[in-house]
């Protein structure tokens, strides 16, 4: 077994953070397109903008984010660090401890299910050069 999440250095726990993160993007992009579409160019408000992408894009009652789980972040961080390989109680204690954000939403407890988004929320969006408010 590897180290504890509370035994890492700062640069490890940058360095799970970052592989965690890029392997949640999933399809972040695309739903971020389609509402800043919906809001900007169509003019709808952020609340129906919102609801239409999370109905359109998936369907599933989620949201237009990666779902995951401690066991999703346990696989990430093993695949890539077998020498901090975490269970999926400390990958979700990690989790809790080190990727606050408002892009992370918690959805479920016990288990700890979350969901990577935050395009409702109005933060700079992914898309690199992206400005909001501006069409083409």
């Amino acid at each position: 077994m590897g180290k504890s999440s509370g035994k890492l250095k700062p640069s490890t726990i940058n360095n799970i953070r970052l592989e965690v993160g890029e392997n949640l993007l999933g399809n972040i992009v695309s739903t971020e397109v389609l509402f800043y579409v919906l809001a900007d160019v169509i003019g709808m408000n952020n609340t129906d903008a919102r609801f239409w992408t999370f109905k359109l894009d998936r369907g599933d009652g989620f949201g237009g984010g990666e779902v995951f789980t401690g066991d999703t972040v346990s696989k990430i961080i093993c695949e890539r660090w077998k020498a901090y390989e975490l269970d999926p109680k400390q990958a979700s204690r990690f989790v809790t401890n080190h990727m606050k954000s408002s892009r992370i939403i918690k959805i479920d407890k016990k288990p700890y299910v979350w969901e990577f988004n935050g395009f409702g929320t109005n933060q700079r969006p992914y898309i690199a050069g992206f400005k909001r408010g501006i069409s083409s």
